[in-house]
Parts: structure tokens; sequence; C-alpha cells
């Protein structure tokens, strides 16, 4: 998939919310439970837990809206490194999803999640990663990019 103009911003607007979002029920953000959510990739001295954040403009969605409206889905994969952490990365699921949940935002251009879920990879049988805990957080999104809707004319 090809990067799209904007995309950058739009994978900076999702790492914000992600890392900020205060839960209802007072639980710590995730800036403070995980050492960090990266784009792409982790640095290779990565301390877990932490987070990767995959963002995918679909490169063939249907455009909709006279060509104004990208489609893509993203997915947030949270490391743990041993047993002792999966509560913690169950708990940081967790407030991911509700940081997820129905989120609107407007800073690169309208943006509208549509669906989330989680899915936890069973334990690696080798012995090596036994230890490795990891769970997937999805989502699709909509997303009206300023690139694209700067020019648009609004109904009078």
């Amino acid at each position: 998939m090809t990067p799209q103009p904007g995309q950058l911003a739009l994978e900076q607007a999702i790492r914000t919310r992600l890392l900020t979002f205060a839960a209802a029920d007072g639980s710590p953000t995730l800036a403070t439970q995980l050492s960090d959510i990266w784009i792409d990739e982790a640095e290779d001295n990565a301390v877990a837990p932490y987070g990767v954040l995959h963002v995918h403009v679909l490169d063939n969605a249907d455009p909709g809206d006279a060509g104004v409206r990208r489609q893509g889905i993203f997915v947030l994969d949270l490391y743990g490194r041993n047993s002792a952490q999966r509560q913690a990365l169950k708990a940081c699921s967790d407030i991911a999803q509700e940081a997820l949940w129905k989120w609107v935002d407007d800073s690169t251009g309208p943006l509208v999640i549509t669906d989330s879920g989680a899915q936890w990879r069973p334990p690696d049988p080798n012995a090596a990663d036994r230890e490795l805990i990891i769970a997937y957080i999805g989502a699709e999104f909509y997303w009206y990019p300023d690139f694209l809707t700067q020019y648009a004319q609004t109904a009078a």
C-alpha cells in the first residue's frame, strides 16, 4: 500500500489519541503504562510493554463522496515480555479499545472510526519466545483528508 499524502499526520493523531486517552474508570493512560507507541516498527532497544501502530489507507477502497473519502484500517500491536505483564497488557488493550470506540477526530480532516476489536496471539510453542505476549487491536476508519477537502465547496 502506498502511503497517502497526510498519512503521517493521521498516524500521529491516532498515536496521540491512544497515548493520552483518559479512561472512564480512571485507569492510567497508555502513556504511563507503556514505554511508548511507535509508528510502523519499534526501536531495537524497546522495553516491554510497548506498542507498534500500523496505519493502512486502502488503495483499492471505494473512494465515495465524490472521491474525497479514504477508507483504511489500523492495528495497534501490544507487546509484553513475560507472563507477569499479561494483566497489564489486557488493561492496555481495554483502554485502547475504549479510546477508539466511535472516536471522531478533525485534526487531519474528518476521521471516523467505524469498528474496532482485539485479538490475542496464543503463546509461541518455541521455548525462546514462549514468554512473548502479543495483543492486536484493530480498527476500520473513514477519513476525509485535508488535502482533498480543503477546496471542497460548501452549500450556501
